[in-house]
């Protein structure tokens, strides 16, 4: 996972480079989580934070404590806000969407993920993206070469 940060650019979606805090947000709203909810741009820096604790080793058991120092409002909100946002996509239909996105049955429409596992699930997609697009980037430049 050397190399792979917040600032990743690939050219391997949507044709042109992406900047992954613009991937994840993209897949929120896909996922029913639309940027108008409180919840939205939580998720968001709550998943990019949990892609940085991975790649640094960091514990990610207290991420609630980081992401709330970095946004600087109460723990409380913060889990209140990413849990409505949640309950909101999931009583819409859309939050399942994310069974075809992972490429396994992980949500039903009856029961929805706890809200840490969905960030860690998400973030674990997003570094399993990037470094397919970073591998198969590299494998064009030596085929080039």
């Amino acid at each position: 996972m050397t190399g792979l940060s917040r600032n990743f650019a690939t050219t391997g979606l949507n044709s042109g480079k992406v900047e992954l805090g613009g991937m994840v947000g993209r897949v929120l709203t896909t996922l029913g989580i639309f940027p108008n909810l409180k919840g939205h741009s939580v998720l968001r820096a709550a998943i990019l934070l949990q892609i940085d604790g991975f790649i640094e080793g960091n514990d990610n058991k207290k991420l609630y404590e980081r992401l709330a120092t970095k946004i600087q409002r109460d723990v409380k909100s913060l889990q209140g806000n990413m849990r409505n946002a949640l309950k909101q996509a999931a009583n819409s239909g859309m939050l399942v969407r994310m069974n075809d996105l992972l490429g396994v049955e992980i949500i039903s429409q009856d029961c929805p993920l706890p809200t840490l596992q969905f960030v860690a699930l998400l973030a674990h997609y997003f570094i399993y993206q990037c470094e397919y697009f970073q591998a198969k980037d590299g494998l064009r430049t030596a085929q080039a070469q």
